[in-house]
């Protein structure tokens, strides 16, 4: 009885670790860290109506790669090949719907997840930069108001400590 437990105490520690972390941006043979490029997503805290929310920049995709998704989660870093990529993220603004759920992962995702796909508007940006090996990048995401339509958005080489030249549209899925 103690061996099953312990076995199954095992797959759901492991089940809950595979939903966030560090994900391969890129199909192929896995490379090695110096040859990649990182990309990793920001938080920021926003005050709407006197209540503080976490605003993220979720990673959806990495060129044509799905990387995140509410069923098996958000990663908080990208590792990508060098060259330019294209990187789709996802605006995830908590007070537009009064909710404060962060993302799916393996236990709960699938439930709420497949609920907000259908029934919420998303905010996507789409993303085109220059990735560089052996860099780390963060994309980041502010918005001063309840006002969603006029965010600041900036690609930020974090091994340099300077800003990256991107080209950027935005994408709404599920408009109302």
């Amino acid at each position: 009885m103690k061996s099953i437990k312990s076995i199954l105490t095992f797959f759901l520690i492991s089940s809950l670790l595979w939903g966030c972390g560090t994900t391969k941006g890129y199909l192929g043979n896995t490379q090695p860290d110096i040859e990649l490029g990182i990309i990793r997503r920001e938080s920021n805290l926003v005050t709407v109506s006197g209540k503080q929310y976490k605003e993220i920049a979720y990673i959806a995709k990495v060129d044509s790669l799905v990387v995140g998704n509410y069923y098996k989660g958000w990663p908080k870093i990208v590792k990508v090949l060098p060259g330019e990529r294209t990187i789709e993220v996802r605006h995830y603004m908590p007070w537009i719907y009064e909710l404060d759920y962060y993302g799916g992962g393996v236990i709960g995702g699938a439930i709420v997840g497949s609920a907000n796909e259908k029934n919420m508007t998303h905010y996507h940006y789409i993303f085109k930069f220059l990735v560089e090996k052996n860099m780390n990048y963060s994309i980041i995401i502010k918005t001063f108001s309840e006002k969603t339509d006029n965010p600041t958005i900036e690609v930020f080489n974090n091994t340099l400590g300077k800003a990256v030249d991107f080209k950027v549209t935005q994408k709404i899925i599920n408009k109302k």
